[in-house]
């Protein structure tokens, strides 16, 4: 402060209050008048607009939370909330246009079918991280460049080709990392419908065989059913 040139120098509590409402005709003043006191404010400037940066989006919806709210599996009061958000955030606005861009249309009879399916457990989102590592393939015995989806430490691999046995139907063949896989099931979901359901071998993998072509919905579910993991917009 010993740099200002008025015998007055302005306070941090001054400058302060004059960057929330810079109205104030005498600081202002000072400020033109006094380049010590200009550089404090536009340091003070600068630090504040960095930690409101660093909060502004504190309050924000997770990816989890919109794709939920996407594909209609929210309670009734979490919905609001979201939509209250929504409503005044573009950032989310932006985010939950990829979100549907990514997951496609929800289904018109998602919060029928899944309250009453999934009623008293807990249902995720995986999305889809990009094609698995050949280590992680050779590890599960999984051929190299199955997709991989993701929650948390569940992941899952998938691939999928054409059956060697049933002509215009497909085999889906994969594992799940990151579970025991004991008493773990995997759900094979076709509009609305269950195509194919297993339990997931002594290492997690999987082998289905004779699916029809379509946009599936998966579906994995822990041994007591109070943990499903969705994963949707799966096509085979």
């Amino acid at each position: 402060m010993t740099d200002c040139i008025f015998s007055a120098p302005l306070t941090d509590e001054v400058l302060l209050v004059h960057l929330d409402d810079p109205t104030d005709s005498p600081i202002g003043e000072h400020l033109r008048a006094c380049p010590a006191c200009a550089r404090r404010a536009e340091a003070w400037q600068s630090a504040t607009q960095r930690l409101r940066r660093s909060l502004y989006r504190f309050e924000c919806v997770t990816a989890q939370d919109l794709g939920e709210y996407h594909l209609r599996l929210l309670p009734p009061e979490r919905r609001l909330a979201i939509e209250q958000h929504l409503n005044q955030c573009p950032h989310c606005q932006r985010e939950l246009a990829l979100t549907q861009q990514f997951l496609g249309p929800a289904s018109p009879t998602a919060p029928e079918t899944n309250t009453s399916f999934y009623a008293g457990t807990h249902l995720f989102v995986a999305q889809l991280i990009g094609p698995v590592s050949t280590l992680a393939a050779n590890l599960r015995g999984v051929n190299p460049g199955p997709r991989i989806y993701q929650f948390e430490q569940y992941q899952l691999l998938l691939e999928t080709q054409p059956s060697q046995t049933q002509p215009e139907r497909f085999q889906a063949q994969g594992a799940v990392l990151g579970v025991e896989p004991e008493g773990w099931e995997l759900q094979f979901w076709l509009e609305a419908e269950l195509i194919h359901s297993l339990r997931l071998d002594e290492l997690g993998a999987f082998l289905v065989d004779g699916l029809p072509s379509g946009q599936y919905k998966l579906v994995l579910a822990s041994p007591d059913q109070t943990t499903m993991i969705q994963i949707v917009a799966v096509d085979i």
